[in-house]
């Protein structure tokens, strides 16, 4: 079975990311919640996010 992964942001840890650009030089992201925008984002399983959320870690 093949686990579910979300992208996160680094910096509010929401998951409201939208690809910005992307090319030759790579891939840059834009959060919708903060307004980060760079290319490093934070992928992880479904469930380990919905416990870091539920742990108080995401804020």
């Amino acid at each position: 079975m093949k686990k579910r992964v979300v992208q996160v942001c680094p910096v509010c840890k929401k998951t409201d990311i939208d690809l910005h650009l992307g090319g030759y030089l790579g891939i840059v992201y834009r959060c919708g919640s903060c307004g980060y925008v760079g290319s490093l984002v934070v992928e992880m399983d479904v469930e380990d996010y919905l416990a870091m959320l539920k742990h108080g870690e995401g804020q």
